[in-house]
């Protein structure tokens, strides 16, 4: 499926402050717009410390407040991202990969699913990962990635009239047990339950780095990510992206959609 990829691609890397945790999500709608100006797939690698991204159905949790005041005691940012799921956790062991398709690129949201699940094991192809629900993680999806039964990455979608974009969290390094606690910690304080809400083992979660032989950071495994797309014949092109951003109205862009994600985080701010 990756072969079915045009030739060049277009990427871009940024390393987000907690000051900034929201733009990640607030660009998603100037990423689909870019991608379907320019008819080329975007390659998007992001982090963000020591934040939990908590999902539109968290926004149901019976004592969502005790949650929060509890995600704040343990020194951890938070806010809303503007689709839906659950909550994840992000921090400088995670890698978080965007891949944004033009409309032209016709997947269906199975396929979508696919390709980053095609794209990640083919970067470690001597690791048994698998796809399947992993129901006592944080975010539990069908398309969770595994080795072993440990979940090591979920994968979620955002859909457009003119784009689409598959994205991945990878927790890479770190300590996932405690990450896994946190959101334990959190689903109890704000009383989520089953099958609403995740009962979460600590247990069935995992790094990639613990299943391999050499160390792994998170630079590494977006190298490795890189390497893989060029092998497979394409090519990572910066430029179209660095001049879409030097558009006289892409600050302007950039502010609106900050301005929509904030009405998302309007009961928490």
């Amino acid at each position: 499926m990756l072969n079915e990829l045009p030739q060049l691609l277009d990427f871009y890397q940024t390393d987000y402050s907690v000051a900034d945790r929201w733009l990640p999500f607030a660009e998603t709608q100037l990423l689909l717009q870019f991608v379907n100006q320019t008819q080329r797939p975007l390659l998007h690698y992001w982090t963000l410390p020591q934040t939990v991204i908590l999902g539109l159905r968290d926004q149901r949790l019976p004592q969502i407040t005790a949650g929060l005041n509890l995600l704040q005691q343990q020194g951890w940012h938070y806010f809303y991202r503007n689709s839906g799921g659950l909550g994840v956790v992000s921090d400088a062991g995670v890698l978080n990969v965007s891949l944004c398709l033009p409309a032209t690129i016709k997947l269906t949201i199975t396929e979508g699913y696919q390709l980053m699940s095609e794209l990640v094991q083919s970067c470690w192809p001597t690791l048994p990962i698998q796809t399947g629900e992993i129901s006592q993680s944080y975010c539990p999806g069908t398309y969770d990635l595994s080795i072993a039964g440990r979940k090591i990455a979920g994968i979620a979608q955002r859909r457009s009239r003119g784009a689409t974009a598959i994205m991945l969290y990878l927790s890479v390094t770190g300590t996932q047990q405690k990450r896994s606690e946190l959101m334990a910690q959190f689903y109890r304080a704000s009383q989520g339950q089953p099958p609403d809400f995740p009962e979460i083992d600590p247990q069935v979660m995992a790094n990639l780095a613990d299943f391999l032989p050499a160390a792994l950071t998170v630079d590494l495994a977006q190298q490795q990510l890189s390497q893989t797309l060029r092998q497979a014949g394409h090519e990572l092109s910066t430029t179209a992206w660095q001049q879409f951003c030097q558009q006289p109205n892409f600050k302007q862009q950039q502010q609106q959609a900050w301005q929509n994600l904030a009405s998302y985080n309007q009961s928490i701010l």
